[in-house]
Order: C-alpha cells, then sequence, then structure tokens
C-alpha cells in the first residue's frame, strides 16, 4: 500500500494523538496540527516514539483553529510541502463547560462556532485542490451528544450567542453543523473526494484536560469516564476510515466507534439545510457564497 499523506488537527492529545500513533505506525506521513508550540512539540516526539517513525513521517504544524488567518496561513505551508493530501481529518475542537458567556474570535465569531464548525469549513476549502489531486478522504467529527438534544437545529440567527447562551447547545450545534457540512460536501465534490463523519461517544479525557468546574460536576464527570472509551479505541475507526479500501467509496455518511453506519441527527436530512449553511459559512470566513469551489492557490 502507497503511504499516505494525513493530516490531522488537535493531534496534541486524546483521539488526535491516538490516531497520528496508529497512522504513523501502518507507514502513513502524518501530518500534526496543534495550537500550542510546546505541547505539540511533545506530542510528536511521543507520537514518533510511539509508532517508531521519524520526523519525516511524523510532522509538525502549528495553526489555531479558531483564527482565520492562522488557517490560511498553515494551509499554505501544507500546499507548498505536499503535492497532494490524501486525509484531512478535521478532529480539533473546543469545549469549555466553564465558560458561561460568549467569548468572541478576532474574527468576531463565538469561540465553539469559530473553532469546531469555521475553523474545520475554512481548512477543508483551502485544501480542496491537494484533496482532489489524491481523490483524498475528509473525515469529520460529531457527537453522540446529538441524541440529547433530538430537536437541535442551526439557529443562523444566533450563531456568535449574542441572545442567549449555552455552553452545551453552542457545541453540539457546531457538531451538528459537522454533519451538515459533510453532507453537502460531499454531494459537490463527489466523485472528486469523499466526506464521512464519525460520531464520536464520551472518551475518557486525563485529570489534567478537566475543565475548571464546581466539585459535583467535576464528580460527574469522573463518574462518566468510567464508561467511556479510550482515545486507543476511538482512533480505530478514525484509521479505518482514512486508509482502509472498505472504506474508500463510503462518502456522506455518519460512522460509529464500531464502523457501523449510523443515520445521524434528523435535522441533517434536509438538502436546503445544506445548502443554507453551505452558503452562510462561505460568508462568515470571507468568501464568495456563491463563488468557486476551488481554493485560493494552486488550484
Amino acid at each position: 500500500m502507497t503511504a499516505k499523506v494525513c493530516v490531522i488537527t488537535g493531534a496534541n492529545s486524546g483521539i488526535g494523538r491516538a490516531a497520528s500513533v496508529a497512522l504513523a505506525a501502518s507507514g502513513q506521513t502524518v501530518v500534526m496540527i496543534c495550537r500550542n508550540p510546546e505541547r505539540g512539540q511533545a506530542a510528536q516526539q511521543a507520537v514518533i516514539e510511539q509508532s517508531g517513525s521519524d520526523t519525516e513521517r511524523v510532522q509538525l504544524l502549528l495553526m489555531d483553529l479558531s483564527r482565520q488567518a492562522s488557517i490560511r496561513a498553515g494551509a499554505q505551508v501544507l500546499r507548498e510541502r505536499f503535492e497532494q493530501i490524501d486525509v484531512l481529518i478535521n478532529n480539533a475542537a473546543f469545549f469549555d463547560i466553564s465558560i458561561k458567556q460568549p467569548v468572541l474570535t478576532e474574527d468576531g465569531h463565538e469561540t465553539t462556532w469559530a473553532t469546531n464548525h469555521l475553523g474545520p469549513f475554512l481548512l477543508t476549502h483551502e485544501l480542496l485542490g491537494s484533496l482532489r489531486a489524491a481523490r483524498g478522504r475528509v473525515i469529520n467529527v460529531g457527537s453522540k451528544g446529538w441524541i440529547a438534544y433530538p430537536f437541535l437545529g442551526i439557529d443562523f440567527e444566533n450563531l456568535d450567542g449574542s441572545h442567549g447562551y449555552s455552553t452545551a447547545r453552542a457545541y453540539y450545534q457546531s457538531k451538528l453543523a459537522q454533519l451538515v457540512f459533510t453532507r453537502e460536501l460531499a454531494r459537490r465534490h463527489a466523485g472528486q473526494i469523499t466526506a464521512n463523519i464519525v460520531r464520536v461517544p464520551a472518551v475518557k479525557i486525563p485529570d489534567e484536560r478537566l475543565p475548571e468546574i464546581n466539585p459535583f460536576l467535576l464528580w460527574v464527570f469522573k463518574l462518566k469516564r468510567r464508561a467511556a472509551l479510550d482515545p486507543e479505541e476511538m482512533a480505530r475507526t478514525y484509521h479505518w476510515l482514512a486508509i482502509s479500501e472498505e472504506a474508500a467509496a463510503l462518502t456522506g455518511e455518519v460512522v460509529d466507534e464500531r464502523q457501523r453506519l449510523i443515520s445521524g441527527h434528523r435535522a441533517a436530512s434536509d438538502p436546503a439545510l445544506w445548502t443554507a449553511l453551505w452558503r452562510t459559512s462561505m460568508e462568515m470566513v470571507g468568501l464568495e457564497p456563491d463563488g468557486s469551489e476551488q481554493e485560493g492557490h494552486g488550484n
């Protein structure tokens, strides 16, 4: 099997790092996208050691998914470094239950929405040419927590939380948006790339990554962790979608932690919503709503 170039965001910890190890161990070239230099370098070294790789096969690229300028600069580096990209795993996510009011990014968008939806949307757009060159695979990440919000939709009038804010609702709306985005990406680029989304259940989080919350909620988090998956278990699904022949033809699908195809969230079945979110997202990242689907450089 020819080695693939696999780009994965949020690769310094959790599933992202576990997936980086699995992909590198199977002979792929892995680009770990991380926001923090120190944590990123430590994670890169850990992945190299655990996978038996080197700095050529396991590379580090600094990027902040909440900042559009950082995404564009990082995408430029990737286009210069690789003629094509085989796999893009949009794994990075932001969820801080201690935040009670919306926090806006330098681009003027609520941080959860900016990091979890606009960031992956823009990065994917910037790398479309590189992905098409390889008939690449885009893997987005959803949440099993959708089950707790069966009537959730995309609130286009309140994407930045100015009319009432809930951290949990903002998070699950961003994850629903990733499902909707996946469906529209698969439709628009059928035959050129594939796009699927993983529905991730509760995954074990180490103590140092737990949010600063009151003792009762901290106890609840730790209780739930006992039944949660290890990151390495969830990483198997990322790996399967990224390089298996079985997954090569899948597109527009939702996959669970056991590599089963599932239905996803009911709200994401409406193609009109796919189109509406695509146009809104294009506007929010500063692109023409009905403009070219090609990346800005190296088409």
